[in-house]
């Protein structure tokens, strides 16, 4: 079997996204939580991944927006949006309608399994 690793400037993937989630899915703020500067971070994405580190972050912030609309916590979708880095509750929305085509209440449901497609 073969194992690929994907890191930038010795971090993990799970550390990256550990960084992402803590730092609000903001780019400035996961390079200084790297040590590093938000241009050293878009070199060393383009050089790792062939992409921007905003861009990244926001397939991060749709995995991690997955993991909290499914949980069976049932956090109310504002503070949702709020975990993920949103201003507003309607940036999320329309996040989700583009990238899902759907709702976050309408995900929450279809993820839990209360919808069958």
């Amino acid at each position: 079997m073969i194992k690929i690793t994907i890191s930038i400037k010795g971090y993990s993937w799970s550390e990256l996204y550990g960084f992402a989630v803590d730092s609000l899915f903001k780019v400035d703020a996961v390079a200084s939580a790297m040590g590093i500067s938000t241009r050293t971070l878009q070199q060393h994405s383009k050089d790792s991944f062939g992409v921007s580190p905003k861009f990244w972050l926001k397939q991060m912030r749709a995995v991690h927006m997955r993991s909290l609309l499914a949980s069976p916590e049932n956090l109310p979708i504002k503070e949702v949006a709020y975990l993920l880095g949103y201003r507003s509750l309607s940036n999320m929305v329309k996040d989700c309608k583009k990238w899902h085509r759907a709702t976050p209440q309408e995900l929450r449901l279809r993820w839990r399994g209360d919808i069958i497609e």
